[in-house]
Protein backbone atom coordinates (compact mmCIF):
# COMPACT_ATOMS: atom_id res chain seq x y z
CA UNK A 1 0.00 0.00 0.00
CA UNK A 2 0.98 3.57 -0.72
CA UNK A 3 2.02 5.53 1.96
CA UNK A 4 1.53 8.87 0.19
CA UNK A 5 -1.89 7.80 -0.94
CA UNK A 6 -3.02 6.67 2.43
CA UNK A 7 -1.98 10.16 3.91
CA UNK A 8 -4.51 12.34 5.48
CA UNK A 9 -3.95 14.83 3.03
CA UNK A 10 -4.09 12.54 -0.49
CA UNK A 11 -7.67 11.36 1.62
CA UNK A 12 -8.33 14.89 2.02
CA UNK A 13 -7.20 16.06 -1.79
CA UNK A 14 -9.35 12.91 -2.93
CA UNK A 15 -12.37 13.88 -1.35
CA UNK A 16 -12.49 17.60 -2.34
CA UNK A 17 -12.00 16.46 -5.68
CA UNK A 18 -14.89 14.60 -5.65
CA UNK A 19 -16.55 17.04 -4.29
CA UNK A 20 -16.22 19.87 -6.43
CA UNK A 21 -16.13 17.82 -9.51
CA UNK A 22 -19.63 17.08 -9.17
CA UNK A 23 -20.38 21.00 -8.03
CA UNK A 24 -21.65 19.93 -4.85
CA UNK A 25 -21.39 22.51 -1.62
CA UNK A 26 -20.26 21.34 1.62
CA UNK A 27 -23.95 21.37 2.73
CA UNK A 28 -25.21 19.39 -0.53
CA UNK A 29 -23.09 16.83 0.12
CA UNK A 30 -23.27 17.13 4.24
CA UNK A 31 -27.34 16.01 3.87
CA UNK A 32 -26.62 13.50 1.54
CA UNK A 33 -24.07 11.85 4.06
CA UNK A 34 -25.20 12.40 7.24
CA UNK A 35 -21.97 14.05 7.95
CA UNK A 36 -22.21 18.19 8.77
CA UNK A 37 -20.48 21.05 6.86
CA UNK A 38 -17.52 21.57 9.26
CA UNK A 39 -16.85 17.92 9.66
CA UNK A 40 -16.22 17.87 5.55
CA UNK A 41 -14.23 21.19 5.83
CA UNK A 42 -11.99 19.53 8.21
CA UNK A 43 -11.68 16.24 6.35
CA UNK A 44 -10.96 18.42 3.44
CA UNK A 45 -8.02 20.58 4.95
CA UNK A 46 -6.99 16.87 6.92
CA UNK A 47 -7.49 18.11 10.03
CA UNK A 48 -7.52 15.95 13.06
CA UNK A 49 -6.07 13.31 10.80
CA UNK A 50 -8.27 13.37 8.18
CA UNK A 51 -11.48 11.33 7.52
CA UNK A 52 -11.77 7.97 9.25
CA UNK A 53 -13.48 4.66 8.09
CA UNK A 54 -16.69 5.57 9.03
CA UNK A 55 -16.73 8.60 7.96
CA UNK A 56 -15.83 7.56 4.26
CA UNK A 57 -18.59 5.16 4.08
CA UNK A 58 -20.86 7.64 4.86
CA UNK A 59 -19.49 10.05 2.00
CA UNK A 60 -19.71 6.69 -0.53
CA UNK A 61 -23.20 6.09 0.70
CA UNK A 62 -24.27 9.75 0.27
CA UNK A 63 -22.38 9.66 -2.94
CA UNK A 64 -24.99 6.40 -3.96
CA UNK A 65 -27.77 8.26 -2.73
CA UNK A 66 -27.41 10.93 -5.46
CA UNK A 67 -26.47 8.70 -8.14
CA UNK A 68 -23.12 8.34 -8.28
CA UNK A 69 -20.20 5.82 -7.81
CA UNK A 70 -17.05 5.50 -5.59
CA UNK A 71 -15.75 2.87 -3.18
CA UNK A 72 -13.80 3.13 0.12
CA UNK A 73 -11.08 1.64 -0.77
CA UNK A 74 -10.08 4.08 -3.45
CA UNK A 75 -11.30 7.32 -1.09
CA UNK A 76 -9.44 6.04 1.62
CA UNK A 77 -6.07 4.69 0.02
CA UNK A 78 -5.92 5.46 -3.73
CA UNK A 79 -6.94 2.20 -5.00
CA UNK A 80 -8.14 1.16 -7.99
CA UNK A 81 -11.19 1.86 -9.43
CA UNK A 82 -11.72 5.68 -9.16
CA UNK A 83 -15.25 6.53 -9.70
CA UNK A 84 -16.22 7.23 -13.06
CA UNK A 85 -17.32 10.96 -12.76
CA UNK A 86 -13.61 11.45 -12.35
CA UNK A 87 -12.72 10.63 -15.70
CA UNK A 88 -14.05 12.25 -19.52
CA UNK A 89 -14.30 9.03 -20.53
CA UNK A 90 -14.81 6.15 -18.12
CA UNK A 91 -14.64 2.46 -19.22
CA UNK A 92 -15.87 -0.29 -17.23
CA UNK A 93 -15.98 0.75 -13.64
CA UNK A 94 -19.23 -0.35 -11.28
CA UNK A 95 -22.69 0.18 -12.44
CA UNK A 96 -24.55 2.83 -9.93
CA UNK A 97 -27.17 4.55 -11.74
CA UNK A 98 -29.99 2.64 -12.13
CA UNK A 99 -32.66 3.71 -14.26
CA UNK A 100 -36.27 2.63 -14.42
CA UNK A 101 -35.52 -0.21 -17.30
CA UNK A 102 -32.99 -1.44 -15.29
CA UNK A 103 -34.41 -1.33 -11.79
CA UNK A 104 -32.75 -1.73 -8.69
CA UNK A 105 -32.28 -5.25 -8.09
CA UNK A 106 -30.93 -5.89 -11.46
CA UNK A 107 -28.34 -3.13 -11.21
CA UNK A 108 -27.41 -4.42 -7.76
CA UNK A 109 -26.98 -8.20 -9.89
CA UNK A 110 -24.71 -6.62 -12.35
CA UNK A 111 -22.42 -5.24 -9.96
CA UNK A 112 -22.55 -8.05 -7.53
CA UNK A 113 -21.03 -10.00 -10.88
CA UNK A 114 -18.32 -7.29 -11.83
CA UNK A 115 -17.30 -7.57 -8.14
CA UNK A 116 -17.10 -11.16 -7.67
CA UNK A 117 -15.45 -11.40 -11.06
CA UNK A 118 -12.78 -8.72 -9.95
CA UNK A 119 -12.27 -9.80 -6.55
CA UNK A 120 -11.83 -13.35 -5.01
CA UNK A 121 -11.46 -12.52 -1.48
CA UNK A 122 -14.93 -10.35 -1.92
CA UNK A 123 -18.33 -11.66 0.57
CA UNK A 124 -21.75 -10.12 0.78
CA UNK A 125 -24.01 -8.93 3.32
CA UNK A 126 -27.61 -7.57 3.51
CA UNK A 127 -28.44 -5.70 6.28
CA UNK A 128 -31.09 -6.44 8.66
CA UNK A 129 -30.59 -4.22 11.38
CA UNK A 130 -29.91 -0.74 12.25
CA UNK A 131 -27.42 -1.80 14.39
CA UNK A 132 -24.71 0.39 12.14
CA UNK A 133 -26.96 3.52 11.53
CA UNK A 134 -27.05 6.17 10.34
CA UNK A 135 -24.14 4.86 7.95
CA UNK A 136 -25.90 1.58 7.40
CA UNK A 137 -29.49 0.82 7.60
CA UNK A 138 -31.77 -1.98 7.34
CA UNK A 139 -31.91 -3.16 4.00
CA UNK A 140 -28.32 -2.17 2.48
CA UNK A 141 -26.74 -4.25 0.52
CA UNK A 142 -22.83 -4.08 1.63
CA UNK A 143 -19.77 -5.97 0.77
CA UNK A 144 -16.04 -6.61 2.22
CA UNK A 145 -12.69 -7.59 1.09
CA UNK A 146 -11.83 -10.84 3.23
CA UNK A 147 -8.49 -10.20 5.00
CA UNK A 148 -5.58 -12.36 6.76
CA UNK A 149 -5.82 -13.21 10.42
CA UNK A 150 -1.57 -11.14 10.08
CA UNK A 151 -3.71 -8.15 8.94
CA UNK A 152 -6.61 -7.83 11.65
CA UNK A 153 -4.64 -4.86 13.54
CA UNK A 154 -4.27 -3.00 10.08
CA UNK A 155 -7.98 -2.21 10.23
CA UNK A 156 -8.97 -1.50 13.74
CA UNK A 157 -11.67 1.24 13.60
CA UNK A 158 -13.32 -0.41 10.46
CA UNK A 159 -16.87 -0.96 9.88
CA UNK A 160 -16.41 -4.74 8.48
CA UNK A 161 -18.19 -7.80 7.91
CA UNK A 162 -17.48 -10.64 10.74
CA UNK A 163 -18.22 -14.09 11.41
CA UNK A 164 -17.88 -15.31 14.76
CA UNK A 165 -16.61 -18.47 15.80
CA UNK A 166 -20.19 -19.88 16.70
CA UNK A 167 -21.06 -19.11 12.77
CA UNK A 168 -22.74 -15.86 13.40
CA UNK A 169 -22.52 -13.31 10.59
CA UNK A 170 -22.66 -9.56 11.68
CA UNK A 171 -21.55 -5.94 10.96
CA UNK A 172 -19.92 -3.95 13.22
CA UNK A 173 -16.79 -1.74 14.04
CA UNK A 174 -13.86 -4.00 14.84
CA UNK A 175 -11.69 -3.07 17.68
CA UNK A 176 -9.06 -4.64 19.73
CA UNK A 177 -9.68 -6.95 22.59
CA UNK A 178 -7.91 -7.76 25.93
CA UNK A 179 -6.96 -10.72 24.87
CA UNK A 180 -4.69 -12.45 21.92
CA UNK A 181 -7.13 -13.45 19.49
CA UNK A 182 -10.11 -11.94 21.23
CA UNK A 183 -11.60 -8.83 19.50
CA UNK A 184 -14.27 -6.50 20.47
CA UNK A 185 -17.42 -5.50 17.66
CA UNK A 186 -19.29 -2.22 18.65
CA UNK A 187 -22.72 -0.91 16.91
CA UNK A 188 -22.56 2.64 16.10
CA UNK A 189 -26.36 3.22 17.17
CA UNK A 190 -26.44 5.14 20.00
CA UNK A 191 -30.22 4.21 20.54
CA UNK A 192 -29.63 0.40 21.03
CA UNK A 193 -28.83 -1.58 23.82
CA UNK A 194 -25.81 -4.30 24.02
CA UNK A 195 -24.10 -2.05 21.77
CA UNK A 196 -20.99 -3.87 22.36
CA UNK A 197 -19.52 -7.50 21.74
CA UNK A 198 -16.72 -7.80 24.06
CA UNK A 199 -13.95 -10.58 23.50
CA UNK A 200 -15.21 -12.55 21.02
CA UNK A 201 -13.65 -14.72 18.58
CA UNK A 202 -13.60 -14.45 14.87
CA UNK A 203 -13.31 -16.45 11.55
CA UNK A 204 -13.56 -13.76 9.35
CA UNK A 205 -12.57 -10.23 9.48
CA UNK A 206 -14.33 -8.17 5.89
CA UNK A 207 -13.75 -4.68 6.18
CA UNK A 208 -16.66 -3.30 4.11
CA UNK A 209 -15.55 -1.38 0.53
CA UNK A 210 -19.09 -1.63 -1.03
CA UNK A 211 -22.50 -0.20 -0.03
CA UNK A 212 -25.98 0.23 -1.86
CA UNK A 213 -29.23 1.26 -0.98
CA UNK A 214 -32.40 1.23 -3.02
CA UNK A 215 -33.62 5.10 -2.42
CA UNK A 216 -36.41 4.41 -5.04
Amino acid sequence: MDEQADSPQARANRLKNIRKRLFLTRKALGEAAAVSPRNLENWEYARFNGISHKGALNIITGLNKLGHDCTVEWLMFGEPPAPSFLSANPVGGVLTNTSKETGFNDAINQEIDYLKNQYSNITFYKMHDSNMAPALLSGDHVAGLIVSKEDYPKYYGWVSIIKLKDGTTTIREFQEGAGKDHFTLISTNNRIENRQISNTEITILAPVVWVRRDIS
